[in-house]
């Protein structure tokens, strides 16, 4: 993962465009000023703020004590745990206190926060393709919309009901706190099971500002206040948004494309919000989805077969199905420490639209489906399933909780007493030094350590189908 800060040769304009001016028969360029240039350090997420960038000393400190130690096999591409990472050290002090970091960690919310990059992944092309056909139905040479092209946007509409029909699945799940993992945030007693209402307010909050902002960062940073609309059209419904006004007006034929054709505004008493009307309206050719996950799908629907591949390829492996979920499974020398592209690296790959594995130089664009896909999927059949399938996540410990409840304390501290030193000092004090450090049987051992923790599942499991 590069640096952020590497020197103090900084170029004039990080952004911006050439272009060719008559007058001056010359090309001048033309800066674009983010508004990290303008003063304004904090991103409002939900009612918190995030903030935007860090500086030298912070970066130091993140790479020393809050990187993740993720697994060899995840060690060299951007995984969740990485995009969780950096949302955290960017969030607001109200959000570290212990019990939100344990959630944040657990499996329930990780396959929430999957199911919701996956869910945006193929929303945003959605918005965009839905702007470029406004254009072209209503600029200055409009073109007339054919049977085929309507059948397109039906098939393209079920696509996206069914990645929000995923995700509801999950929000549901967390809502219920059935599940032994997450029940002990949910009630007060273990055996009374009285609610924590008042705590649960607050908590829901903060969970969907963090939420927006892992998404955000697992988008490359782009369309906040997209991202932010739709993830307040999900959760809370059109009456209770936190910011009146909306990122794009819709007419009702888009409407019905982008929020689904079960979609309806009704008075606030009786509103429900965009997931769980989508849970009260499953087709039954859609209701093996709910299952994704959990079950291996047996059967001859080809649509959700590649859901649940979609679904259940790692990240690290995704470039083998030509499939991308915003920045993860991408190589970390790609990025920053705060996860942002860099460009210069990327044009050393020579990468090219014929080869781009991760998508990053390709036009981002929808699979256009067959005529009639939608309709043959009502005679597919389905059997019954043999296996269960369990999702695998990066675990934490209570040393890294720990460090992430205390991490302002952590940062004020190495910034005041100088834990964290340049590259010349550390060569200085080496020098100085008379230890010969660890011996070559320590070096060995630890990292045989390294390697039979990371093999420890693989074995376990041999060891129970041989037995």
């Amino acid at each position: 993962m590069l640096r952020i800060f590497q020197d103090d040769d900084k170029p004039r304009y990080p952004y911006g465009f050439w272009d060719f001016d008559e007058e001056l028969i010359e090309y001048l360029f033309y800066p674009i000023y983010e508004i990290i240039q303008s003063g304004v350090k904090y991103v409002r997420t939900g009612g918190y703020d995030y903030r935007r960038t860090v500086d030298q000393e912070e970066e130091m400190i993140f790479r020393l004590h809050f990187a993740p130690r993720t697994s060899l096999k995840h060690r060299n591409v951007i995984i969740l745990q990485d995009i969780k990472n950096v949302a955290l050290f960017l969030a607001p002090p109200i959000l570290l206190n212990e019990e939100m970091i344990e959630y944040i960690y657990t499996k329930t919310f990780d396959r929430f926060l999957h199911a919701l990059i996956v869910y945006f992944e193929y929303y945003l092309k959605m918005l965009e393709f839905v702007l470029v056909r406004r254009d072209e139905t209503t600029g200055l040479t409009p073109k007339i919309q054919s049977d085929h092209t309507m059948d397109m946007k039906y098939s393209f509409a079920s696509h996206l009901s069914q990645y929000r029909m995923m995700l509801a699945r999950e929000y549901a799940e967390m809502l219920r706190g059935e599940n032994e993992e997450v029940k002990p945030y949910y009630y007060s007693t273990p055996i009374v099971n009285i609610a924590k209402t008042r705590w649960e307010r607050e908590f829901h909050e903060i969970l969907l500002s963090y939420a927006t902002q892992v998404v955000w960062i697992a988008m490359h940073r782009r369309a906040f206040d997209d991202i932010e609309s739709e993830m307040e059209r999900l959760f809370r419904s059109e009456h209770f948004r936190l910011r009146p006004e909306v990122a794009q007006r819709f007419t009702v034929t888009e409407e019905c494309v982008l929020f689904g054709e079960h979609y309806k505004r009704m008075n606030f008493r009786f509103q429900a919000s965009g997931l769980i009307q989508e849970l009260e309206h499953v087709r039954k050719q859609d209701a093996p989805i709910l299952w994704i996950g959990k079950q291996k799908y047996n059967g001859d629907d080809k649509r959700i077969l590649q859901l649940e591949l979609e679904y259940l390829v790692p990240p690290s492996q995704l470039f083998f199905i030509d499939i991308v979920h915003g920045i993860l499974g991408h190589p970390k020398r790609f990025y920053d420490t705060m996860l942002k592209l860099d460009w210069a690296v990327l044009r050393d790959e020579a990468y090219t639209n014929d080869y781009d594995p991760y998508h990053l130089m390709r036009q981002p664009a929808i699979q256009i489906p067959k005529f009639g896909t939608e309709e043959m999927r009502k005679h597919c059949k389905k059997f019954y399933a043999e296996f269960e399938i369990e999702s695998e996540t990066e675990t934490v410990t209570s040393d890294d909780i720990f460090k992430w409840v205390n991490r302002d304390i952590l940062i004020d501290v190495c910034k005041r007493h100088g834990v964290i030193v340049n590259a010349m000092e550390r060569a200085r004090r080496e020098v100085e030094s008379t230890s010969y450090g660890p011996s070559p049987e320590e070096l060995v051992q630890t990292f045989m350590d390294t390697c039979n923790r990371v093999e420890k599942s693989d074995k376990e499991f041999l060891a129970e189908y041989y037995n």
